[in-house]
């Protein structure tokens, strides 16, 4: 209670009935495994590095039992390498998906703050709720932020039909562009379940602006400054959260006309794709790939 006032209690609903101060534990956990994962694929990488080197200098002097050494060294680094490599993919998984449950259990609380601030009849209950609701906001962002930019599609590439290519081989090339398109329509459904995240968190802080906007049918109300505490020292680095790259993070606006404008290159893809794969199905007098 606050202010006379029922608060919502920041439980995400659908998330096992986590609190979103739990959520955010779980994030800096998933974070920080993450890291660890990634410093220890950083040491076999330099471990490796330093092995070619050795390799490459053993070689040009001549030196066959340091050749011999140097390779058996970098024989051994690659099974630690796969492994360590498959563990940060695994951490990175966990992470975008501790990320992703953080932010549906903010956007349901923003949900719930929005609902009670329009119902507000006071300017005491109306500055309080705009606090929580601009912290909210703030950190719906802050989470985005982290989150890689979309990029644009590697050049598509399609299969011809040679003169010398048999029936069979061309039902190989039309069932290898089949698979191809089906691979690009789970991106299609993956970026598209992106774009209604994106969208709705988009709407969720407009909204919030909107209500902060509005709270001056109160008079002028300055909200307080104020640093929301969460669990956990700070979020994890950029790098820990995306592929690394380092710049000034996109809005939503322009995270969203990115994702818009790759859904409707891989829309063209998947048509061209599968126009060319019935051609040289055709070409092949029948209809099945074996």
């Amino acid at each position: 209670m606050f202010l006379g006032i029922q608060v919502p209690m920041g439980r995400a609903q659908g998330q096992e009935e986590l609190t979103r101060d739990e959520l955010e534990r779980l994030y800096q956990s998933a974070g920080a495994g993450y890291v660890e994962a990634f410093r220890v694929l950083e040491v076999l990488n330099s471990q490796n590095e330093r092995a070619y080197e050795e390799y490459e200098a053993a070689r040009a002097a001549g030196d066959e039992q340091a050749t011999n050494q140097a390779y058996e060294r970098i024989f051994e680094l690659g099974p630690a390498m796969r492994l360590a490599e498959g563990r940060v993919e695994e951490k990175a998984r966990e992470l975008r998906d501790a990320r992703d449950r953080l932010l549906e259990g903010h956007a349901q609380y923003l949900r719930e703050l929005l609902a009670a601030d329009s119902a507000a009849t006071d300017p005491d209950s109306v500055l309080e709720l705009g606090v929580f609701i601009r912290d909210t906001s703030r950190r719906i962002q802050e989470l985005r932020d982290l989150e890689d930019p979309p990029v644009t599609l590697p050049p598509l590439a399609l299969l011809n039909a040679e003169p010398q290519d048999s029936p069979q081989r061309l039902r190989q090339k039309a069932g290898l562009l089949e698979r191809t398109a089906t691979s690009y329509e789970r991106l299609l459904a993956d970026n598209r379940e992106r774009l209604d995240d994106y969208r709705r968190d988009h709407a969720l802080i407009r909204r919030a602006e909107d209500a902060l906007a509005d709270n001056t049918r109160f008079g002028d109300l300055v909200l307080p400054v104020r640093t929301p505490a969460r669990p956990g020292q700070a979020d994890p680095p950029v790098a820990a959260d995306t592929t690394g790259v380092v710049g000034v993070p996109l809005t939503l606006e322009e995270r969203i006309a990115a994702l818009e404008a790759i859904q409707g290159d891989i829309e063209d893809r998947i048509q061209a794709i599968r126009v060319r794969a019935q051609n040289l199905r055709r070409l092949a007098g029948g209809e099945w790939a074996w």
